[in-house]
């Protein structure tokens, strides 16, 4: 019962300390990296996509991509940020 305890589902504000930090971290550093990777590739995927007079399957797949790369940013920045606030409330506050 008591390995299953702390298996449990739990929502963020009820985990501990150490947890968010272990969850806060990876995701902060995730979502930096791409965000990263995001921002220097789309100017140059724009400008290519606007010299051509339509868009191919290579283009559309490479739009697939960026789009899910942003979903990836939005998700694991969405978990850095509820952990950081938590942190922030009870560390800070």
């Amino acid at each position: 019962k008591n390995i299953a305890l702390k298996f449990k589902k739990r929502e963020f504000n009820e985990m501990p300390d150490y947890l968010l930090v272990i969850f806060g971290i990876p995701a902060f550093l995730i979502s930096s990296y791409w965000m990263f990777v995001i921002t220097e590739v789309t100017p140059d995927f724009i400008r290519a996509v606007n010299k051509q007079a339509h868009i191919d399957i290579l283009g559309i797949s490479i739009a697939g991509i960026l789009l899910v790369l942003a979903a990836e940013v939005w998700f694991f920045s969405s978990i850095a940020v509820r952990c950081h606030t938590i942190l922030y409330e009870r560390w800070f506050k």
